[in-house]
């Protein structure tokens, strides 16, 4: 700052030394000079940087014929940057000339072929334009290179691109990550009937990866879609999804899987005095298996570890594997299959094991009548009615399963 003022007095000086301006003139062409310093950073005319941001601050104003003036002034200092044409394209937009804005665009995609950025500011024009399919094209380009921009695509077709039917066949296209991103958007974005669309088209294309399946069954089952539901989780997410279908009807029935929840997964619901957690060393069958540690200072009722299961009319047997170690009291953990809100037609529970117990097997057959129903399966460790009732130890749960009777 202060060479400058001190480029600005010597200047001054030697005008006044050649006596070719009055003294008033001076001070006035001194004082000029000294503004365009704290105005622009320099005695030199402002960069293209700096008139665009004045340029910027001129539409914010509300003067577009100013911002346009400026923007091309930005251009024509530095014409080979394809910012400058996006920045001008804009603002003629915004003045309704909407062909010299189109050009604009052009050019800037000519000068920056692939970049996402001028990609998208060109997609957000063509909407603007009323060419949607245009937009769609661009976005598509830019899903293609980055997730970065998903959410703002994603939003603004929402907002601008019409029939969804479109946005998924040219916006989407052959991007699987886009399609189940898009997916995931209109989930989260709420009960949108575009959703079941959506689905019917990544499931005729093969898109549908786990994820989408449990949010898309997790939404069927809170829309009373059970079987619905029931038939997305058979086909796109179970573990193992021949014997789900066809034998066991009950989904990582040996533990072998983490367990997120929802629909029909395993469900852990947190319970004082109980710890739930999968362990590596200790297996019926497979690798892993449940244990759950009890230290409860209250007659325990657990039922806070289990899984839905939706079944047609039969006759079923439920059954697995418990292993106890230092369980005391004389209820120990045993299993229970019934339908909520219906236990008079159907509340089954198998034997429980406590004390020191090797693996036991454990089962209890039941039957459903007259319609399908959502059964849940739950590990358990009933009240008991004896003195002593509070329950302590360890035990191990494996190989669950619902198997069909003749």
């Amino acid at each position: 700052m202060k060479s400058a003022i001190y480029r600005i007095v010597v200047v001054g000086r030697g005008f006044l030394a050649a006596r070719r301006l009055p003294l008033c003139l001076a001070a006035i062409f001194a004082a000029l000079m000294a503004f365009s310093y704290i105005a622009f950073g320099s005695v030199s005319p402002p960069g293209p940087q700096v008139s665009g941001n004045a340029a910027y601050q001129t539409l914010w104003r509300g003067d577009v014929a100013g911002a346009v003036n400026g923007f091309e002034g930005a251009l024509e200092a530095d014409p080979a940057f394809p910012y400058r044409w996006s920045d001008l394209g804009e603002s003629l937009a915004d003045a309704g000339r909407m062909e010299e804005a189109r050009y604009c665009f052009r050019r800037a995609l000519e000068l920056a072929p692939g970049s996402p950025q001028v990609e998208l500011r060109a997609a957000n024009f063509s909407f603007r334009a009323g060419s949607v399919a245009e937009a769609l094209s661009a976005d598509s380009l830019v899903l293609g290179q980055t997730a970065e921009f998903d959410q703002m695509i994603f939003r603004s077709w929402i907002r601008l691109a019409g029939g969804i039917g479109r946005v998924l066949d040219t916006g989407v296209g052959t991007n699987a990550r886009a399609a189940r991103g898009f997916f995931d958007f209109l989930i989260a974005d709420g009960d949108r009937a575009d959703n079941y669309e959506t689905w019917r088209w990544l499931e005729s294309r093969g898109y549908v990866a786990s994820r989408q399946g449990r949010e898309w069954a997790n939404l069927l089952l809170a829309s009373n879609l059970a079987a619905d539901a029931a038939g997305v989780w058979a086909s796109h997410v179970a573990v193992d999804p021949d014997a789900y279908r066809k034998s066991s009807w009950i989904d990582n029935g040996g533990f072998e899987s983490d367990w997120p929840g929802g629909a029909f997964d395993w469900n852990s619901v947190p319970c004082p005095g109980v710890t739930v957690t999968a362990d590596n060393t200790v297996a019926h069958g497979g690798a892993r298996s449940l244990r759950l540690d009890v230290n409860s200072e209250d007659n325990l009722d657990f039922h806070h570890f289990f899984q839905r299961t939706w079944m047609p009319p039969g006759r079923y047997r439920l059954e697995g594997w418990v292993r106890t170690r230092g369980f005391t009291t004389d209820r120990g953990i045993g299993l229970q299959a019934s339908e909520p809100g219906l236990e008079a037609q159907l509340d089954a529970f198998t034997a429980t094991v406590t004390g020191d117990s090797d693996w036991t097997r454990i089962s209890r057959d039941f039957a459903i009548t007259g319609r399908p129903a959502m059964v849940e399966i739950r590990i358990v460790r009933p009240r008991s009615w004896a003195f002593d009732n509070h329950p302590r130890g360890a035990a191990w749960i494996d190989d669950v399963r619902v198997q069909p009777l003749p």
